[in-house]
Parts: structure tokens; C-alpha cells; sequence
């Protein structure tokens, strides 16, 4: 079969919210299999319908031309089970860059085609890159930070290099590629992993400097059936001194090390930051880990004790620790690092499952590891439908926070302190956002929805972080959906 790729351009919508903090939304989107798609070079957001053997991108938000509008005639790529797998921009050319899939042979090929600054196709597509493991590849659209998996191929591209950072999974192998047009392949790197656990990955970062870290945790057991939780893992290349390292982050036989996350600050300097506790006790710590970008050695910042009411929170009823980690990390203008834990579950019956949601931790240390506030975001939720639906993301401006959730509407008017009437996210529910001020007071804001009775809705975990100050969000308002950014 054929699957057509179509590039369309429409308008920007300009919305302003309270508190002076603005969202730029883009126009409703039809569809039922629209995914959001944010490319970070050409500052365009896209959606990718699929529908039979046609897919199409459309990109909703002019950022060249900021209010107007720009149509240009529709391009057609036709090939053989294509899969958009993203776009990259190098010295103002962009480029297309889609993927083969040849279970037969086991074989996928990635290949880029040249766009010109109108999106009509140039010339021929160029084969970049091939990659073992295609009978494992499901062609499901999956959204990561800032890029689009179509065939367990991630692509990162550092913000202002040349180059894209391709990496498959395969067989307990962490394989990576860097592919410039103008240069060909820069080079190439496998990292076996432990063979006799299972893993996930949850974080890819390409540092501008050209280094790569990847972030994730092993299990024993399969991962559809609650495995046991190992430790956490951190692989980090620099390809202009080839100096490689696998960390294990362990602090000891009896000490649970769990939830960890990766995040750049802003002078690049990777973070992690995660949870631990001794086993058969009730006190959870955090710590934060730096990496050397020299070395790639892990230095410990700190590890300090969680406030007990939030403690007890991860340890109350059915829930455990290993269901909570850190979601988010971010630095602020004063040089804060700030971080949030969120956890839940789910309770799987006969015939259906119930999502829960605890509330979150979100927590401010400076630079020498000491902490400066911390607080706790009431954001109990329980759905019958998809667990999409539960966690949190946030964003931030200057010095503040912005928490963003799915709450329900008979909490429209609580403030952050107050305990949730209803927990329920079914038929009344709205976007919740919390601003957390630099001392880490909290307050309401009616961002999305402004009044009680409109209902709206987003997954936390489609939000992106396209560079500083810039994030990209989808919610659904009343019966549509719609694309929003925000900049400082």
C-alpha cells in the first residue's frame, strides 16, 4: 500500500488569558486520529492525520509571520509504506525525513528529502541511515519530547547544530546514529544493554556540544505485568572524544533507587533528579545528580528528606513508591532548579480498569543543592478512561511555575490549599493551572477554561518543551480539539 504525505498551511489564532500569561491557539482540528507533532527548528506546530492510506501534516501556527496566513500548493510524497518519522532545518534549508519499513528483510531505511522554504518537495529523497529490528517496529505514532516515534526510531536534533541524533531499540541494544545533509553520516555507536532484564527508556537529550545521554531503568520481569523495579540506568556518549560511560544509579543493597528524570539547565549541564528510600521504611528522600560534560562522571548535588505529609501520601492505601517519580525539571531565572514528583495506579477489574492520580510534590533547590520551598498540589484524580488523562505537566516564566492538570469542575473555584471536592475526571472536568510564585505560594489561574461550566481536557503527557520559554500543548475544549503554545 501507498501512504501519501500532504503539507497544508492555515491560520494562527491569538488568544490572551489572566495573569498576563498568553496562549497562542490554533484553530479546531477534525479528525479522531490527529496526533501533535511540534517541529523545533522550523517553529511550526503540525497535526498528522492518519486515515486510510493518506497521511497529512498540517502545520497550525505561523510563527514567521505572526497573524497572517500563508496557503501553498499541496506536495505529495508517495512511497511504499512511508512513515513521517520528522523535519530538520540546516543553514535555512529544510528537509523531510521519513522512514521505510522491510519486515522481510528486518530492515528500516530512513531517508531525508529537501524542502524548499514553501514546503514543495526538491529533488530526490537521499538514504541517510538503516537500522535492524523491523518486525518489532509497530508503525504506532507515539509523541516523545519534541519528536515523533513512528518506528521505535527516535530522532533529537541539538537546537542549533547541523545534525540530526537518530536512536533505535533493539534487542537490548541502544543504537545511535548522527546524520548531517550537508556532511553524510557523522557517526555511528551500539551500547549493549544488561541482557538479563527487561528496561524502558523515559529521557534522550543531544547537548548542543554534540555529547548524548539516555535515561532509563531496568526491571526484572515483563513489563506488561508489573515487573520488579531495578535500578535506574544513564548512558552518555561524547562522539568529539569518544568517551563513553553506562552509569547505574545504585545507592546501596537496601536502598530503593526509582523515578529518576533527565533534563538539560540552561548553560546545557544535564540533571538528573529522582527518588530513594530504605527498604521497610516510610522515609522517601530525593537527590539530584549532575553530570560532568568532560568526564561523564555522575557528582551528587544532594539527597534530602521529602516532607513527611507528602511521604505518607506515596506510602497511603494501595499506593507504593515505586509508582511515583520526578515528571518535570526546569531552572529558573535565579538559578533555582525545580523539579515535581507525581505517582498513581491502576486497579484493573474484569472487564475494565480505574486510574488514580496522587498529588503532586513540587520542589525549588539553588545551585549549591539547598533546598528553598517546597509544595504539595492537591490534584487527586480517578478516571474509568484512559490514564491519559491523570499526571501533570508544567511550565515556567522568569521564577514561576505553572502546573497544569485535569481536575474536576466542582473544584473550579477551590483554591491550591483545599482539599478536592470530586475526584472524578468522566463528564465535568476542566484544565487546572497552578502558579507557584519563587517562594512557592500557589495560586489559581482560569488559563484554559474560564468558567465552570466549559468543559476541556488535555493529556499532560503530549506536552513539549520545544527550548526555552517555548512549550507546546493539545487540549480539547467543548467538542474540539485545538494546538497551544506558550512563550515567555
Amino acid at each position: 500500500m501507498n501512504r501519501i504525505l500532504t503539507l497544508v498551511f492555515v491560520l494562527t489564532i491569538i488568544f490572551a488569558t489572566a495573569q498576563d500569561v498568553k496562549l497562542t491557539f490554533g484553530p479546531a482540528i477534525k479528525g479522531s486520529y490527529a496526533r501533535p507533532f511540534f517541529n523545533n527548528t522550523l517553529k511550526t506546530g503540525y497535526i498528522v492525520n492518519a486515515a486510510g492510506e493518506k497521511i497529512s501534516i498540517t502545520p497550525l501556527e505561523g510563527y514567521l509571520k505572526p497573524g497572517t496566513s500563508k496557503t501553498v500548493t499541496a506536495e505529495t510524497l508517495t512511497v511504499n509504506n512511508a512513515y513521517l518519522e520528522g523535519t530538520m532545518v540546516v543553514n535555512g534549508k529544510n528537509y523531510l525525513i521519513y522512514s521505510l519499513i522491510d519486515k522481510k528483510s528486518d530492515v528500516i531505511t530512513v531517508y531525508s528529502q529537501e524542502l524548499s522554504a514553501n514546503m514543495v518537495l526538491l529533488g530526490s529523497a537521499i538514504k541517510i541511515a538503516t537500522f535492524k529490528g523491523a518486525k518489532s517496529s509497530t508503525g504506532v505514532i507515539v509523541i516523545g519530547q519534541g519528536m515523533l516515534r513512528l518506528t521505535e526510531i527516535t530522532i533529537v536534533k541539538p537546537q542549533s547544530q547541523d545534525h540530526i541524533v537518530m536512536v533505535k531499540e533493539r534487542d537490548h541494544a541502544i543504537e545511535m546514529k548522527a546524520f548531517s545533509p550537508e556532511k553524510g553520516e557523522l557517526w555511528s555507536k551500539t551500547f549493549q544493554l544488561d541482557k538479563d532484564l527487561t528496561y524502558r527508556l523515559k529521557n534522550i537529550r543531544v547537548a548542543e556540544n554534540g555529547n548524548v545521554y539516555i535515561l532509563g531503568t531496568y526491571y526484572k520481569g515483563n513489563l506488561m505485568n508489573d515487573p520488579t523495579m531495578k535500578d535506574p540506568f544513564l548512558i552518555a556518549y561524547a562522539p568529539t572524544t569518544k568517551t563513553e560511560k553506562i552509569h547505574t544509579i545504585s545507592s546501596g543493597d537496601k536502598i530503593n533507587d526509582m523515578g529518576f528524570a533527565l533534563e538539560f539547565l540552561n548553560d546545557e549541564t544535564p540533571v538528573l533528579a529522582g527518588l530513594f528510600y530504605e527498604k521497610g521504611k516510610t522515609e522517601i528522600s530525593y537527590q539530584i545528580l549532575k553530570v560532568n560534560t568532560t568526564t561523564l562522571q555522575l557528582e551528587k548535588m544532594t539527597a534530602t528528606l521529602i516532607e513527611k505529609e507528602y511521604s505518607d501520601i506515596m506510602f497511603k492505601r494501595a499506593y507504593d513508591p515505586k509508582y511515583f517519580s520526578v515528571e518535570n525539571i526546569a531552572q529558573l531565572e535565579n538559578g533555582n532548579i525545580v523539579f515535581s514528583v507525581d505517582g498513581g495506579l491502576v486497579s484493573s477489574g474484569k472487564h475494565s480498569s480505574t486510574t488514580w492520580g496522587a498529588a503532586a510534590y513540587v520542589v525549588a533547590v539553588n545551585s549549591a543543592g539547598i533546598e528553598q520551598w517546597n509544595t504539595i498540589i492537591n490534584k487527586y484524580q480517578v478516571t474509568p478512561y484512559s490514564s491519559a488523562l491523570i499526571g501533570h505537566t508544567f511550565f515556567i516564566r522568569g521564577n514561576n511555575v505553572y502546573l497544569m492538570y485535569n481536575d474536576n469542575s466542582e473544584n473550579f473555584d477551590l483554591s491550591p490549599a483545599e482539599k478536592p471536592k470530586e475526584n472524578l475526571l468522566k463528564k465535568k472536568m476542566y484544565v487546572c493551572t497552578i502558579e507557584i510564585d519563587e517562594t512557592g505560594k500557589a495560586t489559581k489561574l482560569k488559563l484554559v477554561t474560564t468558567k465552570k461550566e466549559q468543559i476541556s481536557w488535555f493529556s499532560p503527557a503530549t506536552t513539549t518543551r520545544i527550548e526555552k520559554g517555548l512549550y507546546h500543548f493539545k487540549f480539547y475544549i467543548g467538542e474540539t480539539s485545538k494546538y497551544a503554545t506558550f512563550s515567555n
